[in-house]
């Protein structure tokens, strides 16, 4: 089961990997394998968890 901060995080992944790859210009299709989708999101959650802990310590 999912915490609601994981499924946000989740979420937010799929979104940026949606706007990401929509932005190609047409006919390029850009398509990422399994693997690469688990680099991207491990350095999303990298990201994620810095900037938490940044506004943590801002507080």
């Amino acid at each position: 089961m999912q915490t609601p901060a994981e499924r946000a995080r989740k979420d937010a992944f799929r979104e940026w990997l949606s706007a990401t790859t929509s932005s190609d210009p047409p006919g390029y299709g850009r398509r990422f394998s399994s693997y690469e989708v688990r680099i991207l999101e491990e350095a999303f959650v990298v990201g994620w968890n810095a900037r938490d802990k940044f506004v943590e310590e801002s507080r």
